[in-house]
């Protein structure tokens, strides 16, 4: 049996892994080493995006500048990213079964 992971982490949205996660990461390392390249891009991609539209909209909310335009662009934004994120975890469930049927056979 796994051990659970220490308090300071959290779980992995993958369902039937009992790794943790480490704030801030989409996944364990485990199972985002599953992730192909090219979805692991788009992660990293739109993250980067949302992160640097997160920056700009609170510094235009900061200057008194904040405008339903940068909150658009920024919800926009976290939609992608939300996007990406879930096609990764699809991807690593998808792998996980196919091992565990081939497994069974």
């Amino acid at each position: 049996m796994k051990k659970r992971p220490p308090a300071e982490f959290l779980s992995c949205p993958v369902d039937g892994c009992l790794n943790g996660r480490k704030p801030g990461h989409l996944m364990c390392f485990r199972c985002w080493r599953r992730v192909p390249m090219i979805l692991r891009r788009a992660v990293w991609d739109t993250f980067d995006w949302y992160t640097r539209m997160s920056e700009r909209a609170a510094a235009r909310v900061r200057a008194g500048e904040g405008t339903c335009t940068s909150i658009g662009d920024l919800s926009a934004a976290r939609r992608e990213y939300d996007k990406a994120a879930a096609g990764a975890i699809a991807a690593v469930v998808a792998k996980k079964e196919g091992a565990d049927a081939q497994a069974a056979s």
